[in-house]
């Protein structure tokens, strides 16, 4: 599950569970019925302009509605993952938005510049891993 849907679920958790209709929601927020109806189903995102209201009238911090949504994403079956893999995927959940694309632009050079190992056998392992992410 991607962070948009997670968010969308974890709004979409607060208002079942305090019985919040979408007027409600729209009218705390000043946004329409048809923005929070959007929302829930993943028509489109929440601005990030609108977080702090929709915490506000839940009663809950940015930080709280952020953990709720990385609460949802599915978890990798550790069973099939090495003690490092799983050390990767948990620093990974960590990381804003910025850093996981910069961190997956760099894993995907690593990859490539492993791949041609073959070819650069005589050059040392870390200069071909710098060139690699440059």
């Amino acid at each position: 599950m991607n962070t948009k849907d997670a968010i969308r679920y974890t709004l979409i958790d607060l208002m079942e569970e305090t019985g919040t209709t979408g007027s409600e929601l729209a009218d705390a927020v000043s946004v329409s019925k048809q923005s929070v109806s959007a929302w829930r189903t993943g028509k489109s995102s929440i601005d990030i302009e609108n977080i702090p209201a929709i915490c506000k009238y839940f009663g809950i911090s940015i930080d709280e509605f952020f953990g709720s949504a990385k609460e949802k994403q599915p978890s990798v079956p550790e069973s099939n993952l090495t003690p490092d893999e799983q050390q990767l995927v948990d620093l990974y959940r960590k990381l804003d938005a910025d850093s996981a694309a910069l961190l997956l632009s760099m894993a995907a050079k690593l990859a490539v510049a492993s791949e041609k190992d073959g070819e650069d056998a005589g050059r040392p392992v870390e200069t071909r891993t710098l060139d690699a992410v440059r």
